[in-house]
């Protein structure tokens, strides 16, 4: 319900393809980390790269050598 849904369609191979509104990137980052690896950002790029940085931030709390 917090995420604005602007299309969605299934895939033959089983996945789901959702398109949603990104309000901000920050926003946008803990969508993703919530969601966990079974999603991925398929466009635009630079928000796959706001999800993974997001990521890296988070395990280097767990792990600093990472």
């Amino acid at each position: 319900d917090s995420v604005p849904v602007l299309g969605r369609h299934d895939e033959p191979d089983g996945r789901i393809v959702v398109a949603i509104a990104v309000l901000s990137r920050r926003w946008f980052s803990r969508i993703m980390l919530q969601a966990g690896s079974s999603a991925a950002v398929v466009s635009p790029a630079e928000l796959a790269e706001v999800a993974e940085a997001a990521a890296r931030r988070t395990l280097r709390r767990y792990d600093p050598t990472v």
